[in-house]
């Protein structure tokens, strides 16, 4: 089927239909009154052989033109090639079929303005179906684009993520593996969590609930290395059930709450309410008064990811007020199976 494909949209193929349909169109047209067999598809052949020039020359005008924008150009061009149009069929129509078909009389019986308007025809068709195919192979490759930047943005996404997280992670529940009891659940979760990010975020769209465990795990693990936890909150309200959301979407700002968050006294709230299949997160987090303004590359990231996969249908405030930082989001949830 690829290959297929790529045949069909292959340039060769395309103007092989169109001159093949050229040809049929044309010949119609020449025998509608009478047909003299095969002396009217030669001189159907013939009568294409300064339409094909005007065209090959008028697709070469539009790609050194209309690629840079110099349409005041292609217009100089566009009528240098309906008057070159006109001179060949005037002037160097008998010198071709005397060239060619020797054996043959063939004459035009077409006036200097039906040949214009043939000439025209073929330029403005041919302008046409450059400019859609190039419309269409734009919008193709800007799709390609997006798809991959929205994949590079995920792995690098998952490698800011794993580094930090996962040393952090691995060192604190080693300190507690011989005096605490909480240890298997606490390894449980980071299994969890390796699994979800390692084998279960390859497609676009997760379930909600499978990114909010994971998010759950990912607070419960972190709350290791706080000296006081006490004051971190992690709420989800409204019914969660059957939506999909971008994998890893959320974590940015659940990581940065943490990662920027007053290590002595951290107050963390991070809300999160699914209502009217939209999704809402409200996330606050205070800071010491020495610590840089949050975010970095992992909150420019998931902004990039917000246009790339929402394009304008999402909210996205950031403030920072005194020593508190506060992220609201709003998105579209899709349903499960719709």
């Amino acid at each position: 089927m690829n290959h297929f494909l790529k045949i069909i949209q292959s340039t060769y193929f395309q103007q092989l239909v169109f001159w093949i349909v050229s040809f049929l169109s044309l010949h119609a047209i020449f025998t509608i009154d009478y047909n003299n067999g095969w002396s009217d598809v030669l001189f159907t052949l013939l009568f294409h052989i300064p339409l094909f020039i005007i065209v090959i020359l008028n697709i070469i005008a539009i790609e050194k033109t209309l690629d840079k924008k110099h349409f005041g150009l292609y217009a100089v061009y566009f009528l240098s090639l309906l008057f070159l149009g006109w001179l060949l069929f005037s002037y160097g129509f008998e010198i071709i079929t005397d060239l060619i078909a020797p054996r043959f009389y063939f004459t035009l019986f077409y006036s200097g303005m039906e040949i214009l308007q043939f000439v025209m025809s073929y330029l403005i068709i041919s302008f046409l179906l450059i400019m859609t195919r190039n419309w269409f192979m734009i919008k193709e490759k800007t799709s390609i684009l997006e798809r991959e930047h929205h994949q590079a943005s995920l792995n690098l996404l998952k490698s800011q993520i794993n580094p930090h997280f996962l040393l952090n992670s691995l060192n604190n529940i080693y300190s507690l593996s011989s005096e605490n009891p909480k240890v298997r659940n606490y390894l449980i979760k980071l299994s969890e969590g390796l699994k979800y990010m390692t084998y279960e975020t390859t497609e676009d769209l997760v379930l909600l609930d499978d990114e909010l465990n994971y998010l759950d795990n990912y607070v419960e693990l972190e709350k290791l290395r706080l000296q006081n936890s006490k004051d971190v909150r992690f709420l989800v309200k409204g019914s969660t059930e059957g939506y999909l959301i971008p994998p890893l979407l959320l974590i940015p700002f659940v990581e940065n709450c943490f990662k920027h968050s007053n290590r002595l006294h951290p107050i963390i709230n991070i809300n999160i309410n699914v209502v009217d299949d939209h999704l809402i997160l409200n996330a606050e987090n205070t800071m010491s008064q020495e610590q840089v303004t949050p975010g970095g590359l992992g909150v420019e990231n998931v902004k990039q990811r917000l246009k790339l996969l929402y394009k304008e249908h999402y909210e996205l405030n950031i403030s920072k007020k005194s020593n508190t930082y506060k992220v609201y989001l709003k998105l579209n949830l899709e349903k499960h199976g719709l």
